[in-house]
């Protein structure tokens, strides 16, 4: 059942409030409790479900005698975001230890969500041609900042288009470095090490790819990345054999 109010004029908010009161209760070593603890440090969106009664409890005073006391149900939260919060695009570029360029590409990012405790923030996005999505998770009192990157399913793009965000991929292991920058314009501020537990090993499915993208230059058949799960290790070898080679293949004619 869903009440739809719409307020009659300007002040009628403060004619007849709307009071709602909650009680929520889980444990907070459990997967309820940590998603709970996430919205109000980060901002974070968080859907939990109960249905025995024993973990929400709330009620709300609807006009026209709507409303009362209920318990168990649904509780969907967030994201928490400023009102002025708005999508926004980086620059993610990977240095080697000496500071050189290695690859970079695009980042288009969500807006950032922020903790009602004031405790942090969150901004999540994912690579322009969907390689890869970014979680950057900022706590200002244990002045951390936590970053989660995790690689996507590249069936059916197109190898040309993943290229960018796929090196940036591979190459995101220590001892590169990472920098982020704003989409153009030059940029001069040092990088950051990158974790060793950011490495999603990749190298093997950039090697493939890269061959599929020689490939495409030497046909008009538009080629696409398949499954490569179900891709065999001689199959992928054979690929990565041919980009090795350089595909000794004649030039289409213009």
């Amino acid at each position: 059942m869903t009440f739809r109010i719409y307020a009659r004029f300007a002040e009628a908010d403060q004619e007849r409030p709307i009071p709602i009161t909650m009680s929520v209760r889980f444990p907070p070593d459990g997967p309820d409790g940590e998603a709970l603890r996430d919205f109000n440090d980060f901002g974070t969106p968080v859907a939990v479900d109960e249905s025995h009664g024993a973990e929400i409890e709330w009620s709300v005073d609807l006009p026209g005698g709507l409303g009362g006391a209920f318990q168990s149900g649904r509780l969907s939260l967030g994201p928490a975001r400023a009102g002025d919060a708005e999508p926004y695009r980086l620059r993610l570029q990977i240095l080697d230890a000496h500071d050189q360029e290695i690859s970079t590409c695009g980042v288009q990012m969500e807006p950032v969500t922020r903790g009602l405790s004031g405790f942090g923030v969150r901004a999540i996005g994912a690579e322009q041609n969907g390689v890869f999505s970014i979680e950057i998770r900022t706590d200002f009192v244990a002045q951390r900042i936590d970053l989660r990157l995790t690689s996507c399913d590249l069936t059916g793009k197109h190898p040309t288009d993943v290229l960018p965000g796929l090196r940036v991929a591979a190459a995101f292991r220590p001892p590169n470095k990472m920098r982020f920058a704003p989409p153009y314009g030059p940029v001069t501020h040092p990088g950051d090490g990158i974790p060793a537990a950011i490495d999603l090993g990749l190298g093997d499915v950039l090697r493939v790819v890269e061959a599929l993208a020689i490939i495409q230059d030497h046909t008009a058949e538009q080629i696409v990345i398949p499954d490569l799960a179900t891709v065999t290790a001689s199959a992928a070898d054979e690929l990565i054999r041919l980009d090795d080679a350089h595909l000794n293949l004649p030039t289409p004619a213009h």
